[in-house]
C-alpha cells in the first residue's frame, strides 16, 4: 500500500462527469442517486484518507460495508449495492487486505501537482538542514536532531496554512507558501500573522502586491491618494490638515 504523502484537501471533479459511460449506465439503475451519491462520497473519504486513492480506517483496519453505512449515513442494503455496481463497472477496487482502492485515482488527483508539492517541502527541509549545520560547529549529528529538524520544518508549515486559514480563508500554494516563508524568515511568524491580518483589513488579496508595499521594519506603506498619504494611524490633526490641503487643490 502507498504511504500517506503530504496533506491534500481537494479532489477534482469533471464538468462533463455525467458525461461519461459509467455514469450513465448507473444513472439507468433503480437506486441510481443512491449510488452516485455513494460514489461522490468514496472520492471524499479517498481524498480524505490521503494514500493514492486507498479509503481505510488506517492501515490495520479497513472500512466494512457495515462502517461505511454509518459513516455514510445509508441503509446497508443500499452500500452493498452501491459497491458492487461500482466494482462491477471497475470504478473501484479491493486488495487482499480489504482495503477500498477507487481506481485510476490520478483523475481525480493531479499526480503532477501532488510532486510539485513533495518536492517544494523536500527543498524546504533541506535548506532548513543546511541553515542548521551552519549554525552548529560540531561536525556529527545524530538521528535525533534529523528528527527535530523535520518537526520544526513541519510546524513551519502547519504556521503557514493556519495564517492563511485565518487571514486569506484558504491555503496557499506553493509560490505563496515560499513568499509567507520569506516573510517569516524576515519578521518572525507572529509579525507575519499580524501584517496579513492587517493586509485584510487594507483589502490586499494578493500576498505578491503585499510583499512589495512593505518597508524594512514589516509596516504597510500607507496608500496615495490625491497625492497626499493616507494612513490609519493618522491624528485628528493630521487628517484635518489633509482635508483642508485637498479643499484648497479643488478650489484653486
Amino acid at each position: 500500500m502507498a504511504d500517506k504523502i503530504v496533506d491534500i484537501s481537494w479532489i477534482k471533479i469533471k464538468t462533463k462527469m455525467f458525461d461519461d459511460e459509467k455514469i450513465l449506465l448507473i444513472e439507468s439503475m433503480p437506486e441510481a442517486d443512491a449510488i452516485l451519491v455513494i460514489w461522490i462520497r468514496l472520492l471524499i473519504q479517498a481524498g480524505k484518507t490521503n494514500s493514492n486513492g486507498y479509503i481505510f480506517l488506517n492501515e490495520k483496519v479497513p472500512y466494512t460495508p457495515e462502517m461505511l453505512s454509518t459513516i455514510f449515513r445509508r441503509p446497508l442494503s443500499v452500500i452493498k449495492l452501491a459497491l458492487k455496481t461500482l466494482s462491477d463497472l471497475e470504478m473501484i477496487e479491493m486488495d487482499r487486505a480489504g482495503n477500498l482502492l477507487i481506481a485510476n485515482w490520478e483523475k481525480h488527483q493531479s499526480a503532477t501537482e501532488l510532486e510539485k508539492i513533495r518536492e517544494s517541502n523536500r527543498i524546504r527541509q533541506q535548506r532548513f538542514r543546511e541553515n542548521q549545520k551552519l549554525l552548529n560547529s560540531k561536525k556529527e549529528e545524530d538521528t535525533e536532531q534529523d528528527i527535530d529538524i523535520e518537526r520544526n520544518v513541519t510546524v513551519t508549515l502547519q504556521g503557514i496554512t493556519k495564517i492563511w486559514a485565518k487571514t486569506f480563508g484558504r491555503n496557499p500554494k506553493i509560490p505563496e507558501q515560499d513568499t509567507t516563508q520569506r516573510l517569516i524568515d524576515k519578521f518572525g511568524i507572529e509579525k507575519t500573522e499580524q501584517i496579513m491580518i492587517e493586509a485584510v483589513h487594507q483589502n490586499f488579496h494578493s500576498i505578491f502586491t503585499l510583499e512589495k508595499n512593505l518597508d524594512e521594519n514589516g509596516n504597510i506603506k500607507p496608500k496615495v491618494k490625491n497625492g497626499a498619504n493616507i494612513s490609519k494611524g493618522a491624528t485628528g490633526d493630521e487628517l484635518t490638515q489633509l482635508i483642508r490641503n485637498r479643499q484648497a487643490r479643488q478650489g484653486g
